[in-house]
């Protein structure tokens, strides 16, 4: 809570906000948007036409003035800017330093994605996820968002046909049609299955089928008391099924069934029941 109030929050005062710039050229302020990076308001403070022309004299990516041309290009540029408190114009960009220039060409959108690193730059762009779907309720790019509009989708899909399931070869198109009926917000580029295993074999199997398959990963506990190779390999794969459809991949079915062969004999081997 204190990180997303320090980063995705802002002080910054609405009022007398300035008109022009320091060339006299006017500004453009969309602080209803409510978008904030690092503590600045990210549409606040633009003039498009001084921000573009001060960019195309410093980079060699060139930032048209069309909006649907460069967008991701123009995106990190605002942000970026806006990460270091600078406005978005000229004064803003000749700010910048030649390691910000080229930090901004290669798609970084923020400072901070510079100076984080491992945990604490994907906790960081987690919390930017949580904030861009607050502001926009699209969870579009979002990987842990667009996980749970998946689940729901599943969900959706297994209230419809609990018991026997709808099958394995029409479950692409069951979430297609889902998405659709429901008005997704998704953009159809995002619009996946279940990327949750289990899901996927309730969806497909209905509830015999998803039981089976928890059987799978119940059954050696239950019988075999598994040793540490074993369960550790149970343990990867049950996380592993609850982010992904790992079964639906053949380096996934590779994956599972020979280290699952391997070692659920080796414990078998060892089971007095088998021994006698």
């Amino acid at each position: 809570y204190i990180y997303y109030q320090n980063h995705f929050t802002s002080n910054e005062r609405l009022t007398d906000l300035p008109a022009v710039t320091a060339y006299g050229n006017p500004y453009s302020h969309y602080t209803e948007a409510g978008y904030v990076e690092n503590g600045t308001y990210v549409f606040n403070h633009i003039c498009e036409e001084e921000l573009m022309e001060a960019w195309n004299e410093r980079s060699e990516q060139k930032i048209s003035y069309d909006p649907k041309h460069n967008e991701p290009l123009t995106w990190a540029l605002i942000r970026y800017l806006s990460s270091k408190n600078l406005t978005k114009d000229r004064e803003g960009v000749i700010a910048l330093t030649e390691a910000d220039i080229a930090w901004i060409e290669a798609g970084y959108p923020s400072v901070l994605y510079v100076e984080k690193g491992g945990l604490e730059l994907r906790f960081h762009t987690m919390m930017f996820g949580l904030h861009q779907y607050a502001r926009s309720g699209n969870a579009s790019g979002i990987s842990f968002l667009q996980r749970m509009v998946y689940w729901q989708a599943a969900v959706s899909l297994i209230r419809r046909n609990p018991v026997q399931g709808i099958g394995t070869g029409d479950v692409k198109k069951a979430f297609y049609d889902i998405y659709e009926e429901e008005h997704s917000n998704l953009e159809p580029q995002y619009r996946n299955r279940a990327h949750n295993q289990f899901l996927t074999f309730f969806v497909s199997f209905g509830v015999v089928g998803f039981l089976l398959f928890l059987t799978v990963f119940l059954y050696p506990v239950m019988f075999y008391r598994p040793g540490l190779l074993f369960s550790s390999f149970l343990l990867i794969a049950f996380l592993s099924c609850l982010t992904e459809d790992t079964l639906e991949t053949q380096a996934g079915v590779t994956f599972f069934a020979f280290f699952y062969a391997l070692f659920a004999s080796g414990e078998m081997r060892k089971s007095p029941a088998v021994s006698e």
